[in-house]
């Protein structure tokens, strides 16, 4: 789902460097284009390590990147409140974030997150004063936190289960130096797309998920597919794949399978997209 471009932030407007995903240097009133660090390539980071395609064009690579901060990442930044908020939605591929140069109280804050399917890492270096952190990140699908600790110490931290999406939030106090949050994960699900990218000039062939959600002790799938397009997906879980209805599901690695939509043998067979429906068996 795309998120709206947000207003450019107000780091920007008084001259400051704006946040640098992965440390990326920057002079004030002139912020760098962003670039983004993951494990894994994106869509995100084809952009990014090619020659700035808004050079020429003032205000583009901003909007870019307040977008991706905002949307992706999630990050705000409150000055009034001495708080900043991280509630971050990544790719289940982008198994490593980083991101520096956030300012606070004369501060500049960096955070890298490490996440897998059992386990998340906040790594947090403070140079400044104390500050609250509200960090709510997006879990797999109907994954939990068995416990979390700050520090090595226990914290609080709670996980909002809903049909479409799960969440966690805790809200703490980062000190002054190194600060780091470990959550253990238990289950969920999370999804996949192997899209190639289109080439210029291409006609859609795209698999186009249409929604996604749990239903008990099953996952329901609706997407509009091409018939001769892409018709496969990832599903990356600890949870036992008993059958699937709708779809074909071979396993690749453990705790990865391959997801294929079948089409019903009365559809008619043609350039268009159809709408499909699949319902996979878990045992949790």
């Amino acid at each position: 789902m795309e998120r709206p471009t947000s207003p450019q932030p107000s780091g920007q407007r008084i001259g400051l460097c704006p946040p640098s995903i992965s440390g990326a240097p920057c002079s004030p009133g002139r912020p760098s284009t962003p670039s983004v660090t993951s494990t894994k390539s994106s869509p995100v980071t084809s952009i990014a390590r090619r020659k700035n395609p808004f050079q020429s064009r003032p205000g583009r690579p901003l909007a870019f990147f307040t977008a991706s901060v905002r949307g992706l990442l999630g990050l705000d930044i409150d000055a009034l409140k001495n708080s900043i908020t991280f509630a971050p939605h990544l790719p289940a591929t982008w198994h490593t974030v980083s991101i520096s140069n956030i300012p606070l109280s004369g501060a500049k804050i960096s955070l890298t997150l490490h996440q897998t399917t059992t386990e998340l890492i906040l790594d947090l270096q403070n140079p400044g004063e104390p500050f609250h952190l509200i960090f709510a990140p997006d879990l797999a699908l109907g994954a939990s936190v068995d416990a979390a600790e700050l520090n090595h110490r226990k914290l609080a931290i709670t996980t909002e289960q809903h049909p479409q999406d799960t969440s966690a939030r805790a809200v703490f106090q980062v000190m002054h130096g190194a600060n780091e949050v470990h959550a253990a994960l238990h289950g969920g699900i999370s999804i996949i797309t192997t899209n190639p990218p289109p080439l210029l000039g291409d006609s859609s062939h795209g698999l186009r998920v249409i929604d996604v959600h749990l239903a008990g002790d099953s996952l329901v799938l609706d997407a509009d597919v091409q018939p001769h397009g892409v018709a496969t997906l990832q599903l990356e879980t600890p949870w036992q794949i008993l059958n699937a209805t709708g779809a074909i599901v071979e396993p690749l690695a453990p705790n990865l399978s391959q997801l294929t939509f079948v089409f019903p043998a009365a559809s008619v067979v043609d350039n268009h997209y159809q709408h499909l429906h699949a319902i996979v068996q878990l045992k949790r």
